[in-house]
């Protein structure tokens, strides 16, 4: 959210480089009642984004998840987002509601650009996770585990240093701190318009469209060849005469459950982020400054920003029994008692410990009838 409200910054005119244009008093005020309800919407969401997040993190490392690829990338976007959630939307609050900036110089030329770091390792971690699908379920490599694991750590030391390179490094160069007065004003400012444009466009290309290709690519792919994997396994059943109603296609309904958690984070980043990177896209040819309803606006590209971090645990927590009983279980007693991993409720495992003795008996005389 660094670049926000960047082309009056950037722009080369002399009315540019006024800094009370940056105030936003030409722009239309949003009504006070409003702004209240907002700033309300905003806080409970980021609370439960806040919340959920360290949820998330707290259940892959206790429970040892990380020996999984996938869950190694899900901690990644987690931790991610918190990062955007705890730095990235506080600093951009600061600008959007006209508050004097007030960490300094050093916290305007180095903490601020330096909270975009995470806003590009959320979007890579995503994309990464659907490779990472594609890989295991169309081209049908299952690396080694040692390997594995090295493979994740170097995957996810390039996506910070990289979204580092790209995102943060060019800002470190473009801030201004400034006071006018009395207020401390921080912002981004460009020598030349062509530096400004090119910027922009780089972050709407490797943070929205690239990504967007790439995950769309996946999930055509990996929907089709479970399709076709279904298929073929109920034409030779059927011909073998094993095809049974209660049989169930565990190796398939595995990777469809997956897909049914990652589909509705890849939606919500695609409909959370496409007003900020419109708005992206607009100020690179068009002076928004002069647009009366622009500042309201990009409040509410702040909202949904907001609600792009936030949404991931709750998606788990509603689409994924294991997930929900799992922050169940952390919320009731993972403060109050200690830990006791007979009690953990298991991702890796199909059946949990909150079963009863009789339900699971139940479940492994079936199991035994189907294998014989």
């Amino acid at each position: 959210m660094t670049c926000s409200y960047t082309m009056n910054s950037t722009n080369a005119s002399s009315n540019a480089t006024h800094v009370s244009s940056r105030s936003f008093h030409h722009f239309l005020q949003e009504p006070f009642g409003l702004t209240i309800g907002r700033l309300i919407i905003e806080g409970i969401i980021f609370f439960i984004g806040v919340v959920g997040n360290i949820l998330v993190c707290v259940v892959v490392v206790r429970q040892r998840l990380t020996k999984s690829l996938a869950y190694v990338f899900i901690l990644n976007l987690a931790i991610a987002d918190l990062g955007i959630l705890l730095f990235s939307f506080p600093f951009g609050l600061i600008r959007t509601e006209g508050i004097s900036w007030p960490f300094g110089w050093f916290g305007c030329k180095v903490f601020y650009p330096l909270s975009d770091v995470f806003h590009g390792v959320s979007i890579a971690s995503i994309t990464v996770i659907a490779i990472y699908r594609y890989r295991g379920i169309v081209a049908g490599r299952s690396p080694n585990q040692n390997r594995a694991a090295n493979c994740a750590k170097v995957i996810i030391f390039c996506l910070w240093v990289s979204s580092f390179l790209l995102l943060v490094v060019p800002l470190f160069f473009s801030m201004e701190f400034v006071i006018f007065q009395g207020k401390h004003y921080c912002y981004p400012k460009f020598e030349k318009w062509l530096y400004f444009a090119i910027y922009q466009m780089e972050l709407f290309v490797i943070t929205y469209m690239l990504p967007i290709s790439i995950i769309l690519f996946t999930y055509v792919k990996i929907r089709a060849r479970l399709r076709e994997s279904i298929r073929l396994r109920h034409q030779i059943r059927r011909q073998s005469g094993l095809l049974n109603k209660t049989d169930k296609d565990s190796f398939n309904e595995k990777n469809f459950k997956a897909l049914r958690i990652l589909t509705p984070v890849v939606l919500v980043f695609v409909v959370t982020m496409l007003p900020y990177n419109i708005y992206r896209v607009v100020d690179i040819f068009i002076d928004t400054s002069g647009i009366k309803y622009m500042l309201i606006f990009f409040k509410m590209c702040v909202l949904a920003f907001v609600c792009n971090s936030s949404a991931n645990p709750v998606i788990y927590a509603l689409i994924s029994d294991e997930f929900r009983k799992a922050f169940k279980w952390h919320l009731r007693y993972c403060v109050s008692k200690p830990l006791n991993k007979t009690n953990m409720f298991s991702l890796a495992e199909r059946f949990t410990s909150i079963k009863k003795a009789h339900g699971k008996e139940r479940k492994k005389s079936a199991t035994t009838m189907l294998m014989v």
